[in-house]
């Protein structure tokens, strides 16, 4: 299994009032495509909590699933989803998305079968506050391994913030797609800057033989210092190692 995730806000000045309009226009078409039920359960208050609630794990959540919305409404929702990501980015993110039936199938294979049903249709999309409003607003899409949170103050900024890709499987072991890697890129650059590193590098970079069994910050808002270990400081690499940090 693979993750990666970005904890910083992602704002881009010079291209904001592009991106505020194309977000705008897709979540305005999206919600204009719902019915009053479905509104309900897709509209939250840009205030309060639930703009906080994000998982990137299979937990149920609040939002408006797949699975109850008509072809067009899913085309709409995939719009306004693509608003929040690179070209590159959004490819990622459906390709994960259309890894969980196939993870499903591996599970079943291997005697290993989740209480979670494993479905392209479970991923959940909230539109907060009103779009294209001087007022604050935003929207969130979820599901198991994809997590993105676009907030939206005037036209001015914007924030992808907290942005989640995970990929499991890391590679596919069967059928017609196997031998694909979702976050393949992204996994060698890591593995190629640890093994990269000298003996000594290796013993302060490494702070377990065994990696845990996830995240260790979570999803918790404010991380407890105490909660990661500290690792090698991006001083104590040459060059080329910083550079491939920073590619990573």
């Amino acid at each position: 299994m693979s993750h990666h995730s970005n904890g910083h806000a992602a704002v881009v000045p010079s291209k904001a009032p592009d991106t505020i309009k194309r977000m705008a226009d897709a979540a305005s078409a999206f919600l204009a495509s719902l019915g009053k039920a479905e509104l309900t359960k897709a509209t939250f208050p840009f205030e309060g909590d639930e703009r906080y609630d994000w998982h990137y794990t299979p937990v149920d959540r609040n939002g408006l699933l797949i699975s109850e919305m008509s072809g067009n409404q899913i085309d709409l929702a995939y719009k306004m989803m693509e608003t929040g990501y690179s070209a590159s980015g959004y490819q990622m993110a459906r390709q994960i998305i259309s890894l969980e039936p196939l993870l499903g199938e591996y599970e079943a294979m291997t005697n290993n079968v989740s209480t979670w049903q494993r479905l392209e249709e479970r991923y959940w999309f909230s539109v907060f506050g009103e779009p294209g409003s001087d007022s604050p607003w935003g929207w969130r899409v979820g599901g198991h391994h994809i997590g993105i949170v676009a907030s939206v103050v005037g036209n001015s900024e914007v924030s992808i913030h907290p942005l989640f890709f995970g990929s499991n499987p890391a590679e596919v072991k069967h059928g017609e797609h196997k031998g694909m890697r979702t976050l393949a890129e992204e996994e060698d650059w890591a593995r190629s800057l640890v093994t990269g590193m000298t003996d000594d590098q290796k013993s302060v970079a490494i702070v377990d033989p065994i990696a845990p069994a996830d995240i260790l910050t979570t999803t918790v808002r404010v991380v407890d210092p105490g909660t990661t270990p500290q690792g090698i400081s991006i001083g104590d690499l040459y060059d080329g190692q910083r550079e491939a940090v920073v590619k990573l």
